[in-house]
C-alpha cells in the first residue's frame, strides 16, 4: 500500500536572467519539471554539505592536466571551517596524482 506524501508549495522569486540560467540547464540536461530541478539541486547540495562535515573537498578533478578546482561556496564556510577543526586534518589528494588547485564559486 502507498502512503499519501503531504505537499507544500514553494514560492520564489527570482530574475528574469536566473530563471533563464533554470531553463537553460533544465533543456540541456533534459530535465522535464522546474520540482525535478529543484530535488535534483536539493540531492547535490545535500551531498556537498555531507562531504564538507567529513573533512572534505568539493571539486572538480582534470584528470588530464591533473589540476583540481575547489569548489568554493561561502554559505558553506562555516561548516568547512568546522569539520576541519574536528577533524584536525587536511583535504585529502592523491598522492599519485599531483593537482594544482584552483578556487571556483562563489
Amino acid at each position: 500500500m502507498f502512503r499519501k506524501v503531504e505537499m507544500t508549495r514553494i514560492q520564489i522569486e527570482i530574475s528574469s536572467e536566473k530563471l533563464k540560467e533554470f531553463e537553460d540547464i533544465m533543456t540541456e540536461a533534459e530535465i522535464p519539471t522546474k520540482r525535478e530541478l529543484f530535488n535534483l539541486a536539493l540531492t547535490l547540495l545535500k551531498w556537498v554539505v555531507r562531504e564538507m562535515k567529513r573533512g572534505r573537498i568539493v571539486a572538480s578533478v582534470d584528470e588530464r592536466d591533473k589540476t583540481y578546482k575547489e569548489l568554493v561556496i561561502p554559505a558553506l564556510n562555516t561548516i568547512a571551517e568546522k569539520a576541519r577543526v574536528e577533524t584536525d586534518r587536511k583535504p585529502f589528494v592523491d598522492s599519485n596524482m599531483p593537482l594544482q588547485p584552483t578556487r571556483i564559486g562563489g
